[in-house]
């Protein structure tokens, strides 16, 4: 049985239990766990396929496909990402954010559809390559574009991918500098990679051999994978073996187990404290009853005097170092690749761009998501402790057992591993696009010096000039830049915090209203019931017993 059938069988396996017990739960923690099994059988793994242009990432999908189904001539300026489902025969085409197809074709034929209006597409095909196929393929644009679409898909598929496949020419011979920097934000985003060398065909298999080998030992030594697959393909020959292989290790049953367990763990934990709370409080009158919802409001305003006094000791710690840190290395990293600007800037305005994004992105990234989860981590170590005291003294007055004190940190572990891991990348990258004027500021200053040939300077003047160019890089240019993008990633840094603390007082509140209910019910319950109070206490017992069974 699959992860994904386990998942559901448990939850349909509990709704039963708690249909046939006849003990009444609240709706809304029904619809919870119901939930989870939807998302769960609904759930959907994407590879996606990057790379430059041309270097036959279509092809290779065709291959695959054994269909000619994705052009392989388009321009960046139209290309956007695709996914790829089985299905009858049809293009859907979407904006992000917006689950409904804005234009649907019920054919494959994209000659005379304009993909640029779109941000990604969705092709079905009767391909039987992918009837069964535990997830879904995507054609990513080249993501040396620098087209602002194009890095909002890749950062999309960040969200919702597990790994993804880089695919390289063999005449590259290697990954680019540029390329490392974006794999290594792939693995900070705790994302797994492949490699697959593209048209092996165009040279020997001793040579291809060569590159692999070669790539292989780069990832190694820039420490981005301990074992890397390298693999080798020819779509031409369609010899595809090793992107089979890439396909079949993709372990979907392990991501659905790090995505869903903890959450479904945390919505029966919530079902079985509901039961406590009621068994052990029909037992009292209403006023007792009144004075524990007294009690649990009392301490919500306790966790939120927590809360707050939390925020501001780490809003002052990333007022006080975390800008100015990230900041002065954007800084560092620029001068210390001042000659790959200099060069950049010699080829064109937008190849300047994306070399100041390829260097500066990994610094800001990386910077801002180590400092948050270190701080972030000392904050929930605190929470843990003061938390799990306050609803400790309420479980000592109000259940027999200790299901909430122990259920608190894994709440908030859960709260801090979402919004830590997974919205810092995306908060900033989303930020981050050097600014225009800093290139404009570059063209304008150095265009006598590109306008003319080498041919017709003697190597003094060419000294001179590349010598005025470093200097106007190292006095101006690159001290600028940090002080463009400070709104952007003060904003950024603003935002994280935010969302760290924001899904923290949900989980709190969702836990203190939880209890409250929980309370509100078995007063009703004792009214109701009255002579039969140990007859509903043993229902309880035995409802609790088969949750825990189950779970």
């Amino acid at each position: 049985m699959t992860q994904k059938q386990q998942i559901s069988s448990k939850v349909s396996n509990i709704l039963e239990t708690i249909k046939n017990s006849k003990i009444e739960i609240r709706e809304e923690l029904l619809t919870r766990i119901s939930n989870i099994k939807n998302e769960v059988e609904n759930f959907k793994i994407f590879l996606p396929l990057i790379r430059y242009f041309n270097a036959g990432k279509s092809s290779l999908l065709n291959s695959y496909l054994k269909n000619e189904l994705l052009p392989t001539n388009i321009l960046p300026e139209t290309a956007v990402a695709t996914e790829i489902y089985f299905g009858k025969e049809k293009i859907e085409a979407y904006k992000f954010g917006d689950d409904k197809p804005q234009e649907i074709i019920n054919s494959l034929d994209l000659s005379n559809f304009d993909s640029s209006k779109y941000d990604f597409l969705k092709i079905y095909t009767s391909s039987e390559a992918i009837k069964n196929l535990p997830l879904t393929l995507v054609d990513m644009p080249g993501f040396d574009s620098n087209i602002e679409r194009h890095n909002k898909s890749i950062f999309k598929y960040m969200e919702q991918s597990l790994s993804f496949i880089l695919v390289i020419d063999v005449d590259d011979g290697t990954i680019k500098s540029n390329t490392i920097n974006f794999l290594r934000e792939i693995r900070d985003n705790r994302l797994d990679f492949f490699v697959i060398i593209n048209k092996s065909d165009k040279k020997l298999a001793s040579e291809v051999k060569a590159v692999q080998s070669g790539i292989k030992n780069l990832l190694i030594n820039q420490q981005l994978l301990i074992n890397p697959f390298v693999g080798t393909v020819s779509a031409f020959d369609d010899e595809i073996d090793d992107f089979k292989k890439v396909i079949s290790l993709i372990d979907e049953n392990d991501l659905i187990k790090r995505l869903f367990d903890n959450k479904l763990a945390n919505s029966i934990n919530s079902i079985i404290e509901d039961l406590t709370i009621r068994r052990d409080s029909i037992v009292l009158n209403a006023d007792e009853i009144n004075n524990k919802i007294e009690q649990i409001l009392s301490s919500q305003q306790e966790i939120e005097r927590e809360l707050k006094h939390e925020k501001i000791k780490v809003s002052n710690q990333f007022s006080s170092s975390l800008l100015s840190s990230v900041l002065n290395d954007v800084e560092i990293a620029l001068q210390n690749n001042i000659d790959s600007l200099i060069r950049a800037v010699e080829v064109s305005n937008d190849n300047l761009s994306q070399r100041i994004n390829e260097i500066i992105r990994p610094v800001i990234t990386s910077k801002i998501q180590n400092f948050s989860e270190r701080v972030f981590a000392e904050t929930i170590k605190n929470l843990d402790k003061s938390s799990s005291n306050i609803f400790e003294k309420i479980n000592s007055s109000l259940t027999t057992t200790k299901t909430t004190a122990s259920f608190v940190a894994p709440v908030i572990k859960f709260a801090f591993a979402k919004t830590a891991i997974g919205k810092i990348l995306l908060a900033i990258l989303s930020k981050v696009n050097p600014v225009l004027t800093v290139v404009t500021t570059v063209v304008t200053v150095f265009s006598m010096f590109f306008g003319e040939s080498s041919e017709e300077r003697n190597r003094r003047e060419q000294r001179e000039r590349e010598n005025n160019i470093r200097d106007e890089f190292i006095n101006r240019i690159i001290p600028s830049i940090p002080q463009q993008i400070k709104n952007d990633i003060e904003t950024s840094i603003d935002q994280i915090k935010n969302e760290f603390f924001a899904d923290l007082e949900k989980e709190f509140d969702q836990k203190i209203d939880d209890m409250r209910k929980s309370l509100d019910n078995a007063k009703q319950e004792r009214e109701t019931l009255k002579n039969n109070i140990q007859e509903q206490r043993e229902k309880f017992n035995n409802l609790i017993k088969q949750v825990l069974k189950i779970n």
